[in-house]
């Protein structure tokens, strides 16, 4: 065990259970996304979860409660959905917020 695991232990955020993020029961819940067209302006759109009860709980404790630790794990496997073939992606960004959340929040926080 790491110094760091000791002073800081990792908690799921899908959970709150002491150890890695997403914890193993929690990981198993998580979904693909299925392949979608995209939405009008938009050429291609990839994403790595489908948006379900279990995902959303990673997703909202990022945005909402700072809870961090699945964030690396997730990066990654995001990175991953694009393949070193695609080198002529020519840009990478959030799905924007809907006008009433904007109005509402006063920010896009994905942006």
């Amino acid at each position: 065990m790491a110094i760091v695991d000791l002073f800081l232990p990792s908690r799921c955020a899908g959970c709150d259970a002491l150890g890695p993020s997403p914890c193993p029961r929690c990981a198993s819940g998580l979904r693909s996304a299925p392949r979608l067209d995209p939405p009008a302006g938009l050429d291609r759109l990839d994403a790595l979860l489908c948006y379900d009860e279990a995902a959303r709980a990673f997703v909202t404790a990022v945005k909402y409660r700072n809870a961090r630790a699945s964030v690396d794990g997730l990066a990654g496997s995001i990175a991953s959905l694009v393949a070193p073939e695609r080198s002529s992606i020519e840009i990478v960004t959030w799905a924007p917020t809907t006008p009433g959340r904007l109005r509402h929040r006063g920010f896009d926080q994905a942006e």
